[in-house]
């Protein structure tokens, strides 16, 4: 009996041949991975929180559109409602570049600002160091995070900034991400908009990139309807007080503020997490 074709072939190779076969198989299927990969990476990087939609490319150079499943913030919502999610940024592209201890991840969309833009993140085991940036979003349901959020119905513009992310955990620097809130309206308030507030996250040694032990702050900007002030701390869930006073037109905002806060003479005041 003959040998079969595919006998001699690889007798024909030899042992490194079919090494050096294998060694190509394996690339050609790493640098062909579908886009598609990076949405998985993203979720579990996230739990869940960001998703690339319609990814589009190969996972080392592509394009999606970034979404969100707020029911995966779990701030005080019931994580284990509907998975519905919305768009964050249309479109978002990135190009991952590997090196020697690391992997250089470059990303551009007209939402980021800022260093990002010219320098990539480095992602190596156990850190990912993040360029100096802001993003913009043009509009946010904040209600679909769940929990109180949801009562009021709140939406507004954001721009996030962040800050000190791309120091390695060891540097001792402070870590910080401002998030402001523009043209901030509810449904409970015929006044629209209410006003611009900015939320300040801050921690050190890492601890914002490891999303624990954060502290949190929020105060309005002068003009606003109802100046805010507070503070707490960000872990699975939002912890903190807050105290709301209302400047003019209050009898359009009472209704709010009573549904959101404690009166004490002329300032409301909220527990989150308590």
């Amino acid at each position: 009996m003959r040998p079969r074709p595919t006998k001699q072939f690889f007798s024909f190779l030899g042992p490194f041949g079919l090494f050096v076969l294998t060694v190509v198989a394996i690339f050609g299927f790493v640098v062909q991975t579908p886009a598609a990969w990076a949405d998985f990476v993203v979720a579990e990087a996230t739990k869940g929180v960001i998703r690339l939609i319609r990814a589009e490319g190969s996972l080392w150079n592509g394009r999606a559109e970034l979404r969100i499943v707020p029911a995966e913030l779990q701030l005080g919502g019931d994580s284990s409602s509907e998975r519905q999610s919305f768009q964050l940024v249309r479109s978002v592209s990135w190009q991952v570049t590997p090196r020697l201890n690391s992997l250089a991840l470059a990303l551009k969309s007209d939402a980021l600002e800022g260093p990002i833009t010219q320098a990539p993140l480095l992602i190596s085991f156990g850190s990912v160091l993040i360029p100096d940036g802001k993003l913009r979003l043009q509009s946010f349901p904040m209600e679909q995070a769940g929990g109180a959020l949801a009562l009021v119905r709140p939406q507004a513009a954001l721009e996030i900034y962040w800050s000190g992310l791309d120091r390695p955990t060891e540097s001792g620097q402070t870590q910080a991400v401002s998030v402001d809130i523009h043209e901030f309206v509810t449904s409970l308030s015929p006044i629209k908009p209410l006003g611009s507030y900015r939320v300040k996250l801050t921690g050190l040694h890492g601890q914002v990139s490891q999303g624990s032990r954060l502290s949190w702050s929020v105060a309005s900007v002068e003009g606003s309807v109802i100046s805010i002030s507070g503070s707490g701390t960000l872990s699975d869930m939002v912890r903190g007080q807050l105290q709301f006073k209302c400047h003019r037109q209050c009898e359009f905002v009472n209704g709010l503020l009573s549904a959101i806060g404690k009166k004490r003479g002329d300032v409301y005041e909220a527990k989150l997490g308590i």
